[in-house]
């Protein structure tokens, strides 16, 4: 979705998954997306933030995150989040 630009679709399939499983990354990770998608770019950091909490080994989160901070020209800590993600997928 974020690849084909359908932002309305996106948004509900994110609002439902945080309705049905407010605990799981993968649904905070969505609202991320979505953000990051309508070009809301602290709000998208706050939601992958959210989403790294909530499982902190959750990679995509992380590189959700350093795509958020690398949309700002803020890449210091675009690289130190996508270093955390390599983390998570080496040896994969």
């Amino acid at each position: 979705m974020l690849e084909l630009k359908e932002s309305h679709e996106l948004f509900a399939v994110a609002h439902a998954l945080v309705k049905s499983y407010p605990k799981h990354a993968c649904s905070w990770f969505a609202v991320g997306v979505y953000y990051l998608l309508v070009r809301k770019f602290d709000a998208a950091q706050r939601y992958f933030h959210k989403s790294a909490k909530i499982n902190p080994r959750f990679a995509p989160a992380w590189i959700g995150f350093g795509n958020a901070f690398a949309a700002q020209d803020e890449s210091e800590q675009a690289m130190a989040a996508y270093r955390s993600a390599s983390r998570l997928f080496q040896g994969s």
